[in-house]
């Protein structure tokens, strides 16, 4: 890594620390009550939110049946063309299908410094047409995220799209991301009815 950049990462970094001892805090108590994000806690290890946790919570009510949107968003291939600018890449490592035990790779963009991240998933829990759920616990660094694709009593579809991190880092950055992070997660659940909505 180059000087300038080493020092721009270093100068991000500080100044997130700085803010997450003035702000502090966590996420918002009520989004932690919600049975989706406690449930994603569990699979992690976490029994709670901290100020070490970012909690993306991206939901949208549709008219757009659950199937027609399971069927857009199951294409992993698809994924760029809907959720950009947050999603960059993605593909199937091995048999592709939504299953307990498959893996893909995906490359996010996060924005700031945090562009082209690229990771690999395995899938942890599926209902086939309902929801999908995949994490990890690497190094310091805890993530859980959910799809999905609560049918609502008129025939349409809540979506929700959780991304739960957790880790020191996570912690110092979250006052510098978290709003941009978010924005990027609302993008991608419009995205996603937009392409149903266009798809036969």
């Amino acid at each position: 890594m180059r000087k300038p950049a080493l020092l721009a990462s270093l100068v991000v970094i500080l100044l997130g620390a700085v803010a997450a001892v003035v702000l502090g805090g966590k996420p918002e108590p009520a989004l932690l009550r919600n049975p989706l994000v406690a449930g994603a806690l569990r699979p992690i290890g976490l029994a709670a939110a901290s100020w070490q946790t970012i909690v993306l919570y991206a939901s949208r009510d549709t008219d757009l049946p659950p199937a027609r949107l399971w069927a857009t968003w199951e294409r992993l291939e698809g994924w760029p063309g809907w959720a950009s600018p947050l999603v960059v890449e993605t593909r199937w490592l091995g048999a592709p299908g939504w299953r307990p035990g498959a893996r893909f790779e995906q490359v996010l963009d996060l924005g700031l410094l945090l562009s082209h991240v690229r990771s690999t998933e395995t899938v942890g829990f599926v209902d086939p047409g309902h929801q999908v759920s995949w994490w990890k616990d690497e190094g310091g660094f805890k993530s859980s995220h959910v799809w999905s694709f609560e049918p609502l009593p008129d025939g349409g579809c809540r979506i929700v799209d959780l991304e739960i991190m957790h880790g020191v880092l996570i912690g110092l950055v979250r006052p510098l991301t978290e709003e941009g992070w978010q924005r990027r997660f609302d993008d991608a659940v419009d995205g996603l009815i937009v392409a149903a909505r266009r798809a036969d």
